[in-house]
């Protein structure tokens, strides 16, 4: 999305991983691309909504390639999976709104007035 930060040193680090139509091998049922496509919109929407745009970065990985990262840091396994700062926020479903947005806010105030995490 235009507008979101691919900076190293941003004090929020947004990584979704995702489904995508094709995953090597196999094809992932449409209804489970809605839902990674879904939370990818829904994030970006917010930061901008919120005016993070340079303070975040945002990575979003296909599944396949990567599961076995956030299987082994954070124990998730199904995606969609959205990671905040190294922290799982969820996997498999779509938080709410006013989740992402207070897990978005705490993140800026914690970085803002007690330095990088």
């Amino acid at each position: 999305m235009k507008g979101i930060a691919t900076c190293e040193d941003c004090p929020i680090e947004v990584t979704i991983y995702r489904f995508t139509g094709s995953q090597g091998f196999f094809s992932v049922p449409k209804k489970w691309c809605e839902k990674c496509d879904f939370l990818v919109a829904l994030v970006k929407k917010n930061v901008s909504e919120l005016g993070l745009e340079n303070k975040t970065k945002l990575t979003i990985r296909p599944w396949f390639p990567w599961f076995w990262q956030p299987l082994l840091v954070n124990l998730a396994w199904h995606a969609p999976i959205l990671i905040v700062n190294g922290e799982l926020i969820s996997q498999g479903i779509v938080p709410k709104k006013e989740t992402l947005i207070k897990v978005l806010t705490q993140n800026v105030v914690q970085t803002t007035e007690f330095g990088k995490v």
